[in-house]
């Protein structure tokens, strides 16, 4: 490229399309990055689909299996989960990708 490589805080907003999109995929209607940490907050609506699909059974297993980094909340108004040490998108979408497998 004539202009040279692409700055990283560019990189890392392009990154955000995949980040949104696999946040999308797995039922999170706001995702959120701040102070180390990714919040995901689910669909309010508990007759979601969701919450009755694969992909939420493996969400539960993820939390199960790495109760020092990730936890589960549940208020009256939605489900949120809370990853800790996530320092960057390319880490969100680690996290996002080990949920979905």
């Amino acid at each position: 490229d004539r202009f040279g490589p692409i700055p990283k805080p560019t990189e890392e907003l392009v990154k955000t399309i995949t980040m949104r999109r696999m946040a999308k995929e797995f039922g999170i209607e706001k995702l959120v990055l701040k102070q180390k940490k990714m919040v995901c907050h689910f669909s309010s609506n508990q007759d979601n689909p969701f919450y009755q699909s694969p992909n939420f059974a493996k969400l539960i297993r993820y939390a199960q299996n790495r109760p020092q980094e990730v936890h589960l909340r549940e208020t009256s108004e939605r489900l949120t989960l809370v990853c800790d040490n996530v320092l960057s998108i390319h880490q969100a979408i680690d996290r996002l990708t080990e949920m979905l497998s």
